[in-house]
Formats: C-alpha cells, structure tokens, sequence
C-alpha cells in the first residue's frame, strides 16, 4: 500500500507539480519596456491655454442653472484630476439643473417640418432650454480645443458631459429653424456656418475618440438639417447655397488624426497593468471579481507574481494600439484592406502554445481590447455624406432636374465620389435620390435620410 501511494505522489508531481514549476520558471523573467511603450499615452501638458479651450465650456454646460458655469468648470476639472492622482473617490462640484423636455434629433426626425406643426409647444420647450443656449452660444464662440490630458484618467474618472452638447445643439438648431419659419434666413445661415466651424475645429482637435464622434454626431445633424433646409425652402435658400457649400468643406478624414486617439485609449490598460490587482479593479477589468468576491486579492497576487509580467503586457498592448492607430488614419476605400492585414498580423484569438508565457497579460490584452473599426467608419460615413450633400447643393445651384441627374452625377467632380468607391455617388431614378452605401452600423440605425443602410437626399 504504501508503495502504491509513494507512485501516486510521485506520479502527481510528475503530471501536476512539474509542468507548474517549469510554467513558474519560464515566467520568472519579464521583457524589457519598450522605450516606445513608455513613452506612448503619457499625460502630457495642454498646448491651449486655459482661457482661449473650448474644453472648459463644454465641462461648463453641467454646471447648475444660475451660476458662474465657467467656475463651475475650473473646479469640476481640478477634482477630477487632484482624484485620478490621488486614486480616490471623486467628489465632484454640486449641479443642480432644471429637467429640460426632450427635444428633436435630426438624424431621427424631420425637425423644420415638426416645428410648423408644433410651433407653440417647440418654442416652449426651448424656453426650459434657455440657458444651455446661451452657453453653447459661448461654446462655439471659441477657436481652439484641447482634452486636458496632463494626468492619467482612471476608468471611474468621470468624462466631460458630452451629453449636454447633442442636447444643446439640438436646442441651437431648433432655434435657427424657427429663424428660418419667422423668414430670417440670413440669422439661421449665420448660425449654421457657426456651428459648421465649431464642430470641424472639434473634429480635428480632440485627443479623445469619444470626443471625435460627438463632433461627427454634431456635424451630422447640422448636415442632416440643411438637407431639410434645401427640400423645404428650395427657392429661399438658393441665394445662401454658396455659402453653405463653404462651410461643408472637405473633411479630408486622413488629416482629422483619428488614429492619434489609440495613445489615449492605451492609457487604461496602461494604468491597469501598472498595478495587477489594484489597476485592474480600478479600470474595472475584474471588477466584481475581488473586494468579497469569487476570487481574492491574495489570488490576484500570486496571479500578478508569477503568471503576468507587466512589461510584456504593456509591449504587447502598445503593438496594438499603436498599429490600429495607423489603420484608423487609412483612407476608406483602403480601410478594410488595412485591418484584415493588420488583424492577420495579429496572434490568435484563445490559448496557443506560446501562452505559456504571460498567460494573464495575453489573456487581458487579446481577448478584453475592443477592435475600434467602428469609429474609423463613422468619420468615413460623415465625409461621404459630406460630399453627397456638396454634391446635392452643385445640383441645386445648377438647377439640374432629375432627368439630368444621372448624367451630372456621372461628370461630378472626384472630390464628390464615394470615398469608398472612389466613383461617382448613385444615383436612382425611380426614387430621385442620390445615395451611398453607409458602412458604419451607427449610420444604418439613423432613421432620417437612411433606407435600409442607404444614406440618401432626395431631390
């Protein structure tokens, strides 16, 4: 009998015990950090100085009806930072806002066709919003914008009220529709050209991805209500198409440094794996896991110690966050080209022989980080929409009939093609539309100006 034990011990150390010690040894050494790795999502200083950021009136739009909302602003941004350092709970500066009536979203709803039906009951409702109109008034006052990202957010950091801006831009827009109603169309083209500015100097300033699709959402709207503008006032508006054309622009989304916002994405699995157990509690990546949990802070210990290695983790995290940079910045007609090479590139999603070694870093760095494809194709959506309406507006200038429609479509200038194609928008003569093929699934889920994944203007 004892014999027969002294075998099983000995077979359990050879099947269980060594295949650990040796996983254990093979783990002993961590890689060194990359210089690049280091370097990449450090907090760096703002280059706009406080007075003349954009930023501190976006933080200003929370800030209770009433008050200085610029001191408001100051002192909602120095206690979110001094927490983040400190690595404590916020306590943020006191907003006590009026509830404000739900008001119409372009990219849903006609809204200058809902404001001739509702004209009363909508001029109400931007009566509860009168005070957030006068602060984005002073919003979209300013020409310079900057994420103030000279400290490291933490994932319970709370984000600048991005919300409030859709809400009070709705509310602008609203506001230049019942210019347009009362026959003021000079104020409302004042008012669109604007907001135009402001949301293509956000676009292209933000250093935060979410910061960029607020912007892409704003512009969006202000495109998706001059489209109404054109269908509704055609013989009004005729005399403003010049300048409305202008303020479309070209978006030109290689130059919006899209790509530039993955160094600030990496900086939350940065701070996570700087600190195994309290990073990743903090960042929310175990959350629920320990504090009284199924797993323990002393299991994430021995996990932190032999099983993950911090460098190799942070290399590895760097390698795609960085790349996927450089594919968010392709062009579109190239974007898918881009990113089936990059993720071929990739290391297998699930378990492969070479796990082996930093188990728990290619387990948070492989499975838990999210692809990004999507905004790319937002910003790529905006632009071609950008150009379908320049396109709709050459027409309306031209006064091109929708008997000619195809042939100038057909003869329109590159800088109007489908960014996708790279050929001239479609055009279908049995609807009278020109449209495109939207790619991002945000797009398709608009219900104005979408038809079952088409993004169109009808003539």
């Amino acid at each position: 009998m004892k014999k027969v034990l002294k075998w099983v011990a000995i077979t359990l150390a050879v099947v269980v015990l060594l295949p650990l010690l040796l996983l254990v040894a093979i783990n002993l050494i961590d890689e060194d950090l990359d210089p690049k790795a280091a370097a990449y999502g450090e907090p760096r200083a703002a280059t706009v100085p406080e007075a003349e950021n954009a930023y501190f009136a976006v933080l200003a739009l929370n800030a209770s009806d009433g008050v200085d909302s610029m001191a408001y602003a100051r002192a909602w941004h120095g206690e979110v930072k001094a927490a983040a350092l400190e690595k404590r709970k916020e306590k943020l500066p006191e907003s006590k806002r009026a509830k404000r009536p739900p008001l119409c979203e372009p990219r849903d709803a006609p809204c200058l066709a809902q404001l001739r039906e509702k004209t009363d009951e909508i001029a109400q409702q931007l009566e509860a919003h009168k005070e957030d109109l006068v602060r984005y008034d002073t919003l979209i006052g300013y020409k310079r914008y900057e994420e103030i990202l000279d400290y490291a957010p933490r994932a319970d950091s709370t984000m600048a009220p991005y919300l409030l801006v859709a809400s009070a831009q709705r509310a602008f827009l609203l506001r230049a529709a019942m210019e347009v109603e009362a026959g003021r169309l000079e104020e409302a083209v004042a008012a669109l050209e604007k907001d135009f500015a402001f949301q293509r100097m956000l676009l292209g300033s933000s250093r935060t991805l979410i910061g960029k699709m607020v912007a892409t959402a704003n512009f969006w709207r202000d495109m998706q209500f001059v489209n109404e503008l054109m269908q509704v006032r055609a013989s009004e508006i005729t005399p403003f198409l010049p300048r409305l054309r202008t303020a479309l622009g070209a978006l030109e989304p290689g130059n919006l440094n899209l790509g530039s916002t993955m160094e600030t994405e990496y900086q939350v699995p940065k701070a996570a794996f700087r600190d195994l157990r309290e990073g990743l509690v903090s960042q929310g990546m175990i959350s629920g896991m320990v504090e009284g949990g199924s797993v323990s802070d002393k299991m994430w210990d021995v996990v932190g110690l032999f099983f993950f290695k911090r460098n190799a983790s942070l290399n590895r995290s760097f390698r795609y966050y960085s790349g996927m940079g450089a594919v968010m910045d392709a062009p579109a007609n190239k974007l898918d080209e881009q990113l089936i090479a990059f993720n071929a590139a990739q290391p297998p999603v699930g378990p492969q022989w070479n796990w082996v070694y930093n188990p728990v870093g290619k387990v948070l760095v492989d499975v838990a980080v999210p692809s990004f494809k999507e905004y790319a194709w937002r910003v790529h959506d905006l632009d071609a929409l950008s150009r379908l309406l320049a396109l709709r507006i050459d027409m309306l200038t031209a006064g091109v009939s929708a008997e000619q429609a195809a042939e100038f479509v057909a003869k329109s200038d590159a800088g109007l093609h489908n960014p996708y194609t790279r050929k001239p928008m479609n055009w279908d003569a049995d609807k009278k539309r020109i449209y495109f093929e939207a790619t991002s699934a945000s797009t398709k889920r608009y219900k104005q100006g979408v038809d079952n994944g088409k993004v169109f203007i009808a003539l």
